[in-house]
């Protein structure tokens, strides 16, 4: 199928800071949220939008197989809920299950089209997205929390040959580039903690990207717009695995952040330079 230009995919809705950006831009989205209570607080938000067709809500979960399934509502925190009962209830917080159906990624795929965007943000269940894509159904930019190398695997299966690997903590920060392995690049590194820590206090000028302020928890930029150059799955993998395995002089990546993967394909031109 074709890519559709003006499509973004917004898996794992959440509150919906991320939809409101892609629907400023112009966008239209198709927006995937298995917490009933969040899908609910979506349309309410978001009526004129859904009134407009511009916006799609699907409150489904995404799974290997179409089935009924336990989703782990986090009480305390419900960026945490997940399929995955570990997960959905980490740190001893207090969660709940509520049955929710789960359809196969591909599925949703063909009723509503492949996106030029595709955001992927649900907890462990990403993988699911991922594996849904085929080579002639993949968008022209992905992006997905970064919890395993697996993800990378995946999509350079895929033809993906272009990946960037960012910190969501510090997508505000104009020209911001980690470099663990310099003693100047640490240092920087820590200042900005500092900078987006105020920021996130209320203290001190927020910091915004092209004149937007991304709020702490979304996806911020995609596309071009994100931080850095375009790396091989070599040099990525490379940054994320000494991140996971704590090895603080080593790599392109903040250690004191969290992250995704983000990916594109290479034109020709892009290819022969």
């Amino acid at each position: 199928m074709p890519v559709i230009d003006d499509l973004i995919y917004d898996v794992g809705m959440h509150n919906g800071d991320d939809t409101a950006l892609y629907l400023a831009r112009g966008f239209r989205v198709v927006a995937i949220e298995a917490n009933p209570v969040l899908a609910e607080l979506g349309a309410k938000r978001f009526a004129p939008e859904l009134a407009a067709e511009r916006l799609q809500i699907l409150n489904v979960g995404v799974g290997a197989d179409d089935a009924v399934a336990d989703f782990w509502v986090n009480d305390d925190n419900d960026e945490y809920s997940s399929f995955v009962k570990e997960v959905g209830c980490r740190n001893g917080s207090a969660c709940h299950p509520v049955q929710v159906r789960c359809v196969p990624f591909a599925r949703i795929l063909e009723q509503h089209g492949v996106p030029y965007y595709m955001k992927v943000d649900i907890e462990r269940a990403d993988v699911h997205c991922l594996r849904g894509l085929d080579r002639a159904d993949r968008p022209r930019y992905v992006s997905v929390e970064a919890h395993s190398l697996e993800y990378l695997c995946i999509l350079s299966e895929l033809g993906y040959d272009r990946f960037k690997c960012v910190d969501q903590l510090s997508h505000n920060h104009p020209g911001y580039r980690p470099d663990n392995e310099s003693l100047r690049g640490r240092l920087r590194s820590a200042w900005v903690h500092a900078w987006r820590e105020l920021a996130r206090r209320g203290l001190g000028r927020k910091p915004t990207l092209n004149g937007h302020h991304f709020p702490l928890g979304s996806s911020g930029p995609f596309g071009e717009e994100t931080a850095g150059e375009w790396q091989s799955l070599e040099e990525v993998a490379y940054s994320w695995l000494h991140h996971e395995l704590g090895h603080r002089k080593r790599g392109q990546i903040n250690m004191r952040g969290w992250f995704d993967f983000h990916a594109t394909i290479a034109s020709p031109a892009e290819r022969d330079a």
